[in-house]
């Protein structure tokens, strides 16, 4: 804590003094200083009529109204205020712009992108169901050529006895055409 030392309360104690002194001679000749008025260099007389002063320097141009400085700086407020105005709502409009380009180009990265993981994803099941797809047809043409040439067997088995019983009515010479 090297700025609490006593050189630093030393030095901001003379601070203090010298300070006091120059604003208590200021204080003294105030009364002094404030009468004497220099306007643009030429010292006016403050004991005459103010008034007057006033009238003369504003008909010379030599001094502004307040009516006219405060219009002055209204009108520069005014004027200022309505240039950042217009600037932000230029910066609005095409940030507006830029954030509906970009949108719209995001929109289409994304669509772009489910489009191929969507493809990615068909193709790789793609390849599992139609493992499936075999596998139940498969399945299925065994079950059914199963069924279909035991029903086939069932018609052969019907026909023969009904051949045999055929000749066994009296018709000898029919052939039976094929044999198990």
């Amino acid at each position: 804590m090297k700025f609490l030392s006593w050189g630093f309360f030393t030095l901001t104690f003379w601070t203090l003094i010298f300070f006091a002194l120059v604003f208590f001679t200021l204080w003294l000749n105030y009364e002094e200083v404030s009468q004497s008025v220099f306007l643009i260099g030429n010292p006016i007389d403050t004991k005459e009529d103010i008034g007057k002063n006033l009238e003369q320097l504003i008909s010379a141009s030599k001094l502004i109204s307040a009516k006219d400085y405060f219009g002055f700086y209204i009108s520069y407020y005014n004027n200022f205020v309505l240039i950042l105005s217009a600037i932000i709502g230029l910066f609005g409009i095409s940030s507006f712009f830029y954030l509906k380009r970009k949108n719209d180009e995001n929109m289409r990265d994304i669509e772009n992108k489910t489009r191929e993981e969507v493809k990615k994803f068909l193709a790789d099941k793609e390849v599992e169901i139609k493992k499936i797809i075999k596998e139940v047809a498969k399945e299925y043409s065994e079950n059914n050529s199963i069924t279909e040439i035991e029903a086939i067997k069932n018609q052969l088995d019907k026909l023969t006895r009904e051949i045999e019983e055929i000749k066994t009515l009296g018709c000898k010479d029919l052939e039976i055409p094929f044999k198990e």
